[in-house]
């Protein structure tokens, strides 16, 4: 949904009816859509994750060094928020 926010915005506040018009306030604020993007990147990395752990004949140590892996970028990310924004395409 975040990638077609520009389109549903006029397509929305074409409809009438009380959930149109709370997406479309929900779409126009810029907070409310850097939110958004944040989430939608944070949300990309943990799904990474949960891909990267997922599958037969991995060995707990495989397992282990992408959680720590994880960990690692997880430490890196706020200043990666304040800086360049590498891993965070979206709110870029």
């Amino acid at each position: 949904m975040f990638e077609l926010r520009q389109e549903l915005d006029p397509f929305l506040s074409e409809l009438s009816g009380d959930q149109a018009s709370q997406f479309v306030r929900i779409l126009r604020p810029r907070d409310a859509m850097q939110d958004s993007a944040f989430l939608v990147d944070i949300l990309r990395h943990l799904n990474r994750l949960n891909f990267t752990l997922q599958g037969k004949e991995k060995t707990i140590c495989e397992l282990w060094n992408a959680v720590k892996s994880f960990m690692m970028k997880v430490d890196v990310l706020p200043r990666d928020v304040e800086t360049d924004m590498i891993h965070f395409a979206t709110l870029a």
